[in-house]
């Protein structure tokens, strides 16, 4: 986990680093320590930091309407200031159904696709 916070917390860890989402860090770091292929993996998350962060890694994204996700996509869905998510699933179990089903490049599917 990343111990930083650009505004809160300690004075030692209130920095911009690289290893807080949206920044890459720990994701590289473990693509390296567990030998992972980001560009052929993918990300599920409630937030569009979430998104943002697979997505600069070349991950495709899947934003579960759990958690922060339906007020995330209230927000900031079909906004061009942020990166969009591939799919679209009511939860994770609704993402973990859906990956298996996609076809292996799917780079011209609909990113309004969901599964429930």
């Amino acid at each position: 986990y990343c111990p930083h916070h650009p505004e809160y917390g300690p004075p030692e860890y209130r920095q911009r680093c690289q290893c807080r989402k949206p920044a890459p860090g720990l994701f590289r770091q473990a693509a390296r320590d567990h030998r992972i292929h980001l560009a052929a993996s993918w990300i599920i998350g409630d937030k569009f930091s979430d998104v943002e962060a697979g997505k600069r890694l070349g991950m495709r994204a899947v934003l579960v309407l759990t958690g922060a996700g339906r007020e995330h996509l209230r927000r900031f869905g079909d906004n061009p200031d942020y990166p969009q998510p591939d799919y679209i699933a009511e939860d994770i179990a609704g993402a973990a159904r859906l990956i298996p089903a996609l076809p292996e490049d799917h780079s011209d599917q609909d990113a309004s696709t969901s599964a429930s």
